[in-house]
This record gives C-alpha cells, sequence and structure tokens, in this order.
C-alpha cells in the first residue's frame, strides 16, 4: 500500500482507502467471514465454500460500515 492506495497487481485493481477508515486485519476479516457463513447456513441451509477465494484488502469506518475485497479465478465452464 502507497500513499493511502492498496493495489493488486494479480488483478490489476486499485482503491483509494478513504480517509477515517482503517484498515481490518486478516484475523478480523476472518471472523467477519464466519459469521456470514453461519447466519447463511441457519438462514438458507446452505454451506458457503470459500476455498477459492482470495482476499484482498478490508477497512471499516465504524461498526455499521466496512468494505471487504475478494477474487475468485473465473473459470469458463461453455466455449465462447
Amino acid at each position: 500500500m502507497s500513499n493511502g492506495v492498496y493495489t493488486s497487481k494479480e488483478i490489476g485493481w486499485s482503491i483509494l482507502i478513504p480517509n477515517g477508515w482503517k484498515i481490518i486485519t486478516k484475523a478480523q476479516s476472518d471472523k467477519f467471514t464466519q459469521k456470514g457463513k453461519a447466519a447463511a447456513k441457519d438462514v438458507y441451509g446452505v454451506e458457503i465454500d470459500d476455498s477459492e477465494v482470495n482476499d484482498l484488502i478490508s477497512f471499516q469506518k465504524n461498526i455499521f460500515n466496512a468494505f471487504m475485497s475478494n477474487s475468485e479465478h473465473y473459470k469458463e465452464t461453455y466455449e465462447g
């Protein structure tokens, strides 16, 4: 990260972290993800497979406002 800008060279994507927002640690991001997966299982009865998801960066302004970004390789399932 440089000058408040996060860049993922792998996918060619950059984002400016807004003033007043703090970067979330990997442990905090994982905690949010696990809560979301548990909620999906409770409400919809489905397990979420995030084994191929690559977390990029996450940041938070307050308890109600957070931004989490990730990527996943696209696997084309049909020709064309």
